[in-house]
């Protein structure tokens, strides 16, 4: 049997940084996780492909006065070799909506550790806040 805790753990790290930088509106931080040819499906069906494209993307919702937060909270994480699979749920406060869902995020192990390749979102709930 494979020993995949440590793996697990910096994985844990890496998405907790990077949603320390999204709670502070850090575009680099929040963009840093991710390999250079990295994707993220939104829930609402936007594709962003490639580093500049997720870094757009964070620049226009740290813009937006709409948006108060959003982070994801990792459930488990299955790690094989130089991939992981990171399934959770997400959370996301945009005026006036608080949209709550699960994502699945596949990372790999490359020669300067683990980085996400892609994310998908998927939307379960949207409830008007306060």
């Amino acid at each position: 049997m494979v020993h995949t805790a440590p793996d697990e753990a910096l994985i844990r790290a890496l998405r907790a940084r990077s949603n320390e930088a999204i709670s502070r509106r850090e575009i680099e931080g929040a963009v840093s996780v991710f390999r250079e040819d990295g994707k993220i499906l939104v829930a609402m069906g936007d594709l962003m492909e490639g580093t500049d494209s997720i870094r757009q993307y964070f620049e226009r919702s740290f813009a937006d006065p709409a948006f108060l937060a959003a982070a994801r909270n990792p459930g488990q994480i299955h790690v094989s070799g130089s991939r992981a699979a990171e399934e959770g749920s997400w959370e996301a406060m945009w005026l006036p909506k608080i949209n709550r869902g699960k994502y699945l995020a596949r990372w790999e192990r490359g020669p300067n550790g683990w980085s996400t390749v892609a994310e998908f979102y998927v939307l379960l709930t949207s409830d008007d806040i306060g």
